[in-house]
């Protein structure tokens, strides 16, 4: 707006017998074209905004969708994104005595070269966590895949505890979602 919006306002009529405040200076003529200007700009301002707004949407709704489906019962880990299945890897999980926790969680954190402060220092490479110290991770013991061997986390093929992390790291920790199914 120019400067002159800032001058005294008087009450002039309007053609309707509308009492309206307008500048001193400034002709209803004038006022309209300011209206129609306004009008303008406000539908420019929230044409811009909407498609600022659905363009966050749209990256939002396309990494939102990381899910790791783990199977207690076919010991199998299955990974989709944004509804489509993209892997399905054999996984282990609690042996008996102790418990792979059921439920549905975001990832909380990464870490890459992890090991264990409860179980003497073991690794736990490509760990994703998901609740408390439980995570996905790698494992060397690949004999064992496909059935029950660990104390709770889920335990992949290196190479997929690899695919896994590095999804998890580009998606976002909030992004990706681990859900434990019997």
């Amino acid at each position: 707006r120019s400067s002159t919006s800032q001058l005294p306002f008087v009450i002039r009529k309007h053609k309707r017998n509308h009492n309206r405040a307008q500048p001193a200076n400034r002709s209803p003529l004038t006022d309209s074209a300011d209206s129609q200007s306004l009008r303008t700009d406000t539908k420019i301002f929230m044409a811009v905004l909407a498609l600022v707004f659905l363009q966050f949407q749209a990256v939002s709704a396309s990494s939102a969708n990381l899910i790791a489906n783990i199977s207690l019962s076919s010991q199998t880990m299955t990974v989709s994104q944004n509804g489509i299945v993209k892997y399905r890897w054999k996984v282990s999980t609690a042996r008996k005595g102790y418990v792979t926790p059921k439920g549905s969680w975001s990832a909380k954190w990464l870490s890459k070269n992890h090991r264990s402060r409860k179980y003497d220092n073991a690794p736990m490479p490509f760990a994703v966590f998901f609740n408390g110290g439980y995570a996905v991770h790698a494992t060397f013991d690949l004999k064992r895949l496909g059935r029950p061997a660990s104390h709770g986390c889920v335990r992949l093929h290196p190479d997929n505890a690899a695919q896994f992390f590095a999804m998890t790291s580009r998606n976002g920790l909030k992004n990706t979602r681990i859900v434990v199914t019997r």
